[in-house]
């Protein structure tokens, strides 16, 4: 070989080694300002355990109301006087309806940032209607987020704990809590609900379905976000609006001699101890209208109510959510509560 041609090898030899060079660090640097989000079992076993005793004790603390053993988790930056109320008054009202500290997990994510303070989106992995995403800020580099579910007999609350990583050890930077679920529907499952009733021409059950989506659209504030929130939202509008063209309510059934005035058709959340002729715990579409027929006159009062019951099939069409009953709440003045001495409840059980 020639030194010419010696010398061109080496050149294209240099020229290599200089370009895997420059792919490596190109790769490096790549690494570097890259946000890496592992999901679930993806996550390092040793860092879930970890985690996991963080969230045992964040709901205890939480459930039993132990306001001390919380701050001890929490990183000092959130303690305030501020925040503590804060959280005295929501672990008050999740207390009240949880009595044992048994959760699971929906999901959780362990996120680490090429820096400290970055606004961070994780999106999850499900294949059906319920996907999200969480927006959150990060203080820290390393984050983690744990999506710990409250499963109870009416309704199902997620508490989305923020945790990050100072000085090698984790802490609790915030955390919030919504309703996930009701009767093991979610915001989406509502909204499905609500499209299928409104494709059938059942407008006030659509309404109704679809009010409920949006009562559980917002589990953690505007941290958790459902995919479909725009077109749940959207939907809400415009059933609202297609409701208020159509009916005019109160509605007043011209049909029956009393003339009795419909003023909302709406669902409820109902047991036997409400309402003892309820079979099962559950949401019941209700009935509210006023009428002039003396409230202690029950015969006359029930003689109506059959007549009512035939006009609202006809003007409003199916709307009774899927659920074996309906409930009618007779008021002989504009109710101001639920129940009152001045209310009568009938029940309805359909039979197809």
């Amino acid at each position: 070989m020639n030194k010419l041609n010696l010398l061109k090898t080496n050149q294209s030899r240099m020229l290599q080694k200089l370009w895997l060079l420059s792919v490596v660090v190109f790769f490096f640097a790549c690494n570097e300002n890259t946000t890496v989000v592992n999901r679930n079992i993806q996550i390092e076993k040793d860092k879930r355990a970890q985690i996991k005793l963080l969230n045992d004790q964040l709901v205890d603390a939480v459930l039993n109301n132990k306001i001390e053993d919380l701050k001890k988790i929490m990183a000092h930056e959130v303690i305030s006087d501020t925040n503590i109320v804060i959280i005295s008054s929501i672990s008050n009202q999740l207390s009240t309806l949880y009595k044992s500290s048994a959760y699971s997990i929906l999901d959780e994510y362990n996120v680490i940032n090429p820096k400290s303070r970055m606004v961070n989106s994780v999106v999850s992995v499900a294949t059906d209607n319920n996907d999200y995403l969480i927006n959150y800020f990060s203080e820290t580099k390393e984050s983690y987020i744990s999506l710990i579910l409250l499963k109870g007999v009416e309704m199902d609350f997620l508490i989305t704990a923020f945790y990050g990583k100072l000085e090698n050890k984790w802490r609790l930077f915030n955390w919030e809590f919504g309703k996930y679920r009701s009767y093991n529907y979610t915001a989406p499952n509502f909204h499905q609900s609500a499209t299928e009733s409104y494709d059938q021409f059942r407008l006030i059950e659509a309404q109704n379905y679809s009010n409920m989506a949006v009562e559980n659209l917002y589990p953690a504030s505007d941290f958790f976000i459902f995919v479909k929130q725009n077109k749940i939202l959207e939907f809400n509008n415009k059933v609202a609006s297609e409701v208020k063209r159509r009916f005019q309510f109160p509605v007043t059934l011209y049909n029956i001699p009393s003339h009795p005035k419909v003023i909302e058709i709406s669902p409820r959340e109902l047991d036997h101890n409400i309402i003892p002729q309820i079979k099962e715990q559950g949401f019941y579409t209700t009935v509210f209208y006023l009428t002039d027929i003396n409230i202690k006159d029950k015969q006359a009062l029930t003689i109506e109510n059959d007549k009512i019951k035939k006009e609202v099939r006809t003007i409003f069409n199916k709307i009774n959510m899927d659920q074996k009953q309906v409930l009618y709440m007779a008021y002989s003045k504009w109710p101001t509560e639920f129940q009152d001495a001045n209310s009568v409840a009938f029940v309805e059980t359909l039979t197809d």
